[in-house]
C-alpha cells in the first residue's frame, strides 16, 4: 500500500490514472471486504478531480467487468481492461450529457437562482 500511495501521490488526476489506480488497488486487495467498492470510489474521486463524471459499473456489465479485471490480473493483458473501462466512462459521459441536455430543455437554460 505504501508503494501504491507513493505512486498515486506522484500522478496528476486524469482518466487514465483513475482507471489504473482502480486496477492497482483491486490487485493489492488490502481489505477483507469491499476492495472493489473502495477501488471504484477512488477511481471516481480521481475522475471527478479531473472533470469527469463518475464511472458506473452497472449490473448488466458486471460479469464483463469481473472478466477483464481477472484477465488482466492473470495474464497482464492491459488493453481489454482499458478498452472496457474507457467504454464505461464514455457510457457515463453520454448519460451525463443526455441528462444535462434534458435539464436545459426543461428549464430553458435559465441559471437564475
Amino acid at each position: 500500500m505504501e508503494a501504491f500511495a507513493k505512486w498515486l501521490a506522484e500522478k496528476t488526476a486524469t482518466a487514465q490514472i483513475a482507471i489504473e489506480a482502480h486496477f492497482k488497488l483491486v490487485a493489492i486487495h488490502p481489505f477483507d471486504d469491499g476492495n472493489g467498492r473502495t477501488a471504484r470510489l477512488l477511481m471516481n474521486l480521481i475522475l471527478l478531480r479531473s472533470g469527469y463524471p463518475p464511472l458506473v459499473i452497472s449490473p448488466d456489465v458486471r460479469p464483463d467487468y469481473i472478466d477483464v479485471l481477472e484477465r488482466r490480473h492473470l495474464t497482464g493483458e492491459v488493453r481489454p481492461y482499458e478498452l472496457f473501462m474507457t467504454g464505461q466512462l464514455r457510457r457515463s459521459l453520454d448519460h451525463y450529457l443526455e441528462n444535462t441536455a434534458k435539464e436545459i430543455a426543461i428549464n430553458g437554460g435559465d441559471n437564475a437562482d
